[in-house]
């Protein structure tokens, strides 16, 4: 797993991701641990670490605490993070934990906003409701790979074999299953030029910042953008 705040670049981030996101390696952020604790009562173990979450060279985006919380039931996942006020980075894609699972799981299940996908500013034509599809089904064969495949408002989401699966599940979060990272997404200029990982990239999100059409519109409307300074963030896997 790792925490990241990247998506591929869409056309609409076309002014936006040379400038800011380029510029302050916004694609290389990471989680810097700092320090961390361990307890255990007895029916549960508890894994605490503080850190710095930014990109090298440049100062932190956030600073981030994150409480892994096991019990016999599942493990719950807690993150506060509150932003550093000299970070130069305008507004950041996502903030998400990157799940690289085996290629079996390839069956998907979720309750969120479908059967398409969609995003904080782009979600009328979607629907709530319990949706099947497979993370091979999920990809959009853009000519120019970019950005695709969230869901929004998800309350959990199954990834299954034939004889295994894996629950995430929140009060309220966004996810998208890929056989692509968004790496190799960001990388590819035409559709042919991807192969699929065989492995699926799972990204549960606190956020995915909106879309916007300012490839050839307007700005992205500032309730869209990704400013939170101060956020908390919590989802259990079973």
């Amino acid at each position: 797993t790792r925490f990241t705040p990247w998506r591929a670049p869409t056309d609409n981030d076309m002014y936006i991701h040379p400038r800011n996101w380029k510029n302050e390696f916004v694609r290389y952020a990471a989680l810097h641990v700092l320090s961390s604790e361990v307890s255990y009562t007895g029916t549960e173990a508890e894994i605490a670490f503080e850190g710095s979450f930014g990109a090298p060279a440049r100062f932190p985006m956030y600073q981030v605490r994150v409480v892994y919380t096991v019990r016999a039931d599942g493990i719950r996942v807690s993150v506060h993070a509150e932003r550093e006020p000299r970070s130069l980075v305008e507004q950041i894609p996502r903030f998400a934990i990157e799940f690289v699972l085996c290629p079996e799981l390839e069956g998907l299940e979720y309750f969120a906003k479908g059967p398409e996908a969609c995003y904080i500013d782009f979600e009328e034509h979607a629907k709530y409701g319990v949706y099947h599809s497979t993370v091979t089904e999920e990809y959009e064969p853009m000519i120019k790979p970019q950005e695709c495949g969230n869901h929004i408002g998800a309350r959990y989401v199954v990834l299954s074999s034939e004889d295994a699966s894996v629950r995430f599940e929140g009060e309220s979060f966004e996810f998208s299953a890929l056989h692509f990272s968004a790496e190799a997404l960001t990388d590819a200029a035409h559709r042919h030029e991807l192969v699929p990982d065989e492995n699926v990239h799972l990204l549960i999100n606190y956020k995915v910042g909106g879309i916007g059409t300012n490839s050839c519109g307007p700005k992205l409307p500032q309730k869209y953008i990704f400013l939170d300074d101060r956020f908390d963030f919590t989802f259990r896997i079973v």
